[in-house]
């Protein structure tokens, strides 16, 4: 379990617990009455969404985080708080504004989802590092992606290694966030609290940058040391 504990300006505290192992099944009868409209699989639904609205009605990710955005409609993003996160190995505590500390927790709730998509950061997410920054990120993605290909090559499939697998996903995500966030419109039009959320989905809830950029920023760390 990880538990992310807001601690607000007012002295309350709100907390939210993410199993990242927990039993994500893409065709669990979702029932409509406590789906959002918003969470339907077909409202904004991605373009390269593999899914069927008719064996899964209602999209995973939107669905996991309908909580969590419903919790938190009424924060201001830009307040600055303390936040911990508190993991079976470690604790964390971090002072930032709601949207930084909210945009990890839906990044962690999504990638462990049962989206198909998502599920190739399913590792990452149960490894999950808080707060990671833009080099963290790209370095966890690509190490995670590369030990996905070892395992592979074990199994006797045709490895990945160079990344081209990786890049398709990079764009598959980017273009699942852009759908994220017109749900999180059409959120918004129906319920004016979580207009407030709608601009942290735009500053993209996982990797978007480049991969070649962000590899040229690690290539360095890999350099045989000078003597």
């Amino acid at each position: 379990m990880i538990e992310y504990t807001f601690l607000l300006k007012d002295g309350h505290a709100r907390t939210i617990v993410v199993d990242p192992e927990r039993v994500a099944n893409a065709s669990a009868p979702m029932g409509a009455a406590d789906a959002p409209p918003w969470t339907l699989l077909e409202t904004n639904k991605c373009p390269h969404c593999p899914l069927s609205s008719r064996e899964t009605p209602v999209c995973p990710p939107a669905y996991d985080a309908r909580e969590v955005l419903k919790l938190f409609s009424d924060i201001v993003s830009c307040e600055v708080i303390d936040v911990r996160v508190k993991t079976p190995e470690r604790e964390i505590s971090k002072r930032c504004d709601v949207q930084t500390a909210l945009m990890a927790v839906l990044g962690l709730i999504m990638a462990s989802s049962a989206c198909p998509i998502l599920s190739e950061l399913r590792a990452m997410a149960i490894f999950h590092l808080p707060f990671s920054n833009h080099t963290e990120t790209i370095y966890r993605t690509t190490a995670n992606h590369l030990l996905k290909q070892f395992f592979a090559a074990r199994r006797g499939e045709e490895p990945d290694y160079r990344l081209e697998k990786l890049r398709k996903l990079y764009a598959d995500l980017e273009e699942l966030n852009n759908a994220f966030f017109a749900r999180i419109k059409a959120a918004a039009k129906e319920d004016a609290n979580l207009n407030a959320l709608m601009h942290l989905l735009a500053m993209s809830m996982l990797v978007t940058a480049s991969m070649d950029e962000g590899l040229v920023e690690l290539e360095h760390f890999f350099l045989p040391a000078q003597r």
